[in-house]
């Protein structure tokens, strides 16, 4: 007779096999042995085993979708909803979840979209609405990853009058992107009906502050200085700048 845990195992590799519950069922094992699902999932009244098993996996994955959505609610209404679950479906076919959390589930998403926009483009260039959706896809990911990674709020300080060296966050990051995201992800976010804008190459700086996600569009000229620092942190802070970055959470000390 099989443990609960060993039926456990084979109930997760079915419902999380991205195929059907069919080829879950061949691939998972029962302990030290694979089952049908006849033999165990009983049928019900109205449904077979099969049927009632692939109800688990379909909500499943409708889950994971749903957190696909939350995680890109932009880049979704760029796509359009039909589009935009047929991607990610096609997603997590090549990138199961793996993790405990669902947190890492869309890390690879932007790549996939770079990845799959190259081999269909081929040798041409993609055209700007294309370029345009992948700094999206970025630009939403970047800013969840600043929302749930580490931040400056947990390290103590007793430099309540900023007089020790100014140190980078660390939540902090920086995109250099050939369209203004920050300006237009509302919009998009809110569903509105608005048109792509126009290729402008953009400086973003992502960081958290009293844990709030702050996005700032930076000139060329600021990008280059924080760019320089943070590669030659021994040096000092650029003092042009030193006081906004600390306003802003993009140093603390």
């Amino acid at each position: 007779m099989s443990s609960l845990k060993d039926i456990q195992k084979w109930v997760h590799g079915v419902i999380t096999n991205p195929n059907s519950v069919i080829d879950g069922a061949n691939s998972a094992f029962m302990g030290d042995h694979k089952a049908s699902i006849e033999t165990v999932i009983a049928p019900s009244k109205t449904l077979s085993g099969e049927q009632r098993i692939d109800i688990y996996r379909s909500s499943y994955f409708i889950r994971l979708i749903d957190c696909f959505k939350a995680e890109y609610p932009g880049l979704m209404n760029a796509f359009g909803e039909e589009l935009f679950t047929h991607l990610a479906w096609c997603y997590l076919q090549e990138h199961p979840s793996t993790s405990y959390t669902l947190h890492d589930l869309g890390k690879k998403f932007p790549e996939y979209l770079a990845t799959t926009l190259e081999e269909n483009v081929g040798d041409r260039q993609p055209d700007w609405w294309q370029v345009f959706i992948l700094d999206m896809a970025t630009y939403e990911r970047t800013c969840v990853e600043v929302y749930s990674g580490e931040g400056h709020e947990y390290i103590p300080t007793n430099d309540i009058f900023g007089i020790e060296p100014p140190k980078v966050s660390p939540s902090l990051r920086t995109l250099k992107l050939d369209f203004p995201i920050s300006e237009c992800i509302h919009r998009f976010r809110e569903n509105e009906d608005v048109e792509f804008p126009d290729p402008k190459t953009s400086y973003h700086v992502i960081t958290r502050q009293n844990y709030r996600v702050k996005v700032f569009l930076v000139d060329e000229e600021e990008w280059e200085a924080l760019h320089d620092w943070i590669k030659n942190p021994e040096q000092e802070c650029p003092q042009k700048y030193l006081r906004s970055w600390r306003m802003r959470g993009i140093v603390y000390s």
